[in-house]
């Protein structure tokens, strides 16, 4: 990827290309680095020595390997000295997890809510945080960072939740509620980082699909609502109100079915889940063993459905035009037919112009996903501010 612009920007961001291919490739020698990163080798010489001395690298001599010249040295990530927490948060459960520099799981707490209020949630972040702080000290680590995952849009600068849909949360200021809790609890001052958890999930496969970085690239996770993440750069595009990815509320029919929103025709309406029940009657924790069973009824509403996500998801991709396409979510386990037909909607709509579409990829699903792009999330922006 070839990267112009000013000079701080540009030593941002080969301070994280540097790092995330250290991640990727444990015991990569500076030699190797400049060949993969298409850097002269001063130039990645003083990037790693930078953040060797910022501690976020560690190198080690290798042993002789019978070749002339200077015994290459192993780059690796510095995991003694650094700490990332990462969460994810809902009115169902809260994952807590502690990561290494590396990616390696160190701790984690998952605690169910039990209530719907975001201070429950909240009271319970809090205290498994705690708890994971005092092993790791114990343990002569340090907490570097936080990074949260929650469900909706974000304003990133303050940390508050705009709003919810799934959990009604509304105007919900994350970052200063969790860190007054922590506050209470005793704990050092580190900083803390909100995100949405659709575009904690992007970062995810950002960062642990062990694939030649390519960019941009566009997730959409689809259940009885739509949502969409671009991440592009070591970053997310959050929008000027944290909106960008919002996209449940995007008309596709002003004569289809009414939204809580007030319009008619929204995505949410008519390319999820929600569609598909409101259609049948059925509950969609049924969608799976009705489809296996051949249910005609639903084969057609999900293939109604998956046309319209098809469309959707073309759209999108005319719009951003991702280097990578992941979709992912429960429509994805509700049978064939949807994947089969937005897929089968998605190519068509791009015959006309002659452009190859890219390729629809689904997602497993990863309980820890959030978490582990919360905490990504929060890696990314701590290199930032040392550019």
């Amino acid at each position: 990827m070839v990267i112009s612009g000013n000079q701080q920007f540009l030593r941002t961001i080969n301070r994280l290309a540097v790092l995330r291919a250290v991640r990727l490739n444990a015991g990569i020698s500076r030699v190797k680095l400049a060949e993969i990163l298409s850097l002269t080798r001063p130039t990645i010489g003083n990037l790693v020595d930078e953040l060797i001395t910022d501690g976020w690298l560690s190198e080690e001599k290798l042993g002789p390997t019978g070749a002339l010249g200077r015994r290459p040295v192993a780059l690796h990530m510095d995991d003694a000295s650094r700490i990332l927490v990462g969460a994810d948060i809902n009115n169902q459960r809260v994952i807590c997890i502690a990561t290494t520099l590396g990616g390696e799981i160190r701790e984690m707490s998952v605690t169910p809510t039990h209530s719907d209020q975001a201070e429950v949630a909240l009271d319970i972040l809090a205290r498994q945080t705690s708890s994971i702080w005092q092993r790791l000290s114990a343990a002569n680590c340090r907490v570097s960072a936080m990074g949260i995952g929650v469900p909706g849009p974000v304003d990133t600068e303050s940390g508050t939740l705009r709003y919810s849909d799934n959990t009604g949360w509304r105007n919900l200021p994350v970052r200063f509620m969790l860190e007054e809790r922590l506050k209470q609890a005793g704990m050092p001052a580190f900083p803390v980082l909100v995100q949405r958890a659709v575009g904690c999930v992007a970062l995810y496969h950002f960062e642990y699909e062990r694939r030649a970085e390519e960019e941009p690239l566009l997730y959409v996770h689809v259940g009885h609502a739509v949502t969409a993440a671009l991440a592009t750069r070591y970053t997310l595009i959050q929008g000027h109100r944290g909106m960008t990815g919002a996209i449940g509320h995007v008309t596709m029919d002003p004569q289809g079915p009414l939204c809580n929103c007030g319009k008619r025709g929204c995505a949410n309406m008519l390319a999820t889940l929600r569609a598909v029940q409101d259609a049948t009657g059925r509950p969609a924790s049924e969608f799976r063993a009705a489809a296996l069973a051949g249910d005609p009824v639903l084969s057609r509403e999900l293939r109604i459905a998956g046309k319209h996500f098809g469309t959707l998801l073309h759209n999108l991709s005319m719009q951003f035009d991702p280097a990578r396409l992941f979709v992912g979510g429960p429509a994805f386990q509700s049978g064939q037919e949807f994947l089969s037909s937005a897929r089968e909607t998605f190519n068509g709509l791009y015959e006309p112009s002659g452009l190859t579409p890219p390729r629809i990829e689904v997602v497993r699903q990863d309980a820890n996903a959030v978490a582990l792009g919360a905490a990504t999330s929060a890696l990314y922006a701590l290199v930032r501010p040392l550019s």
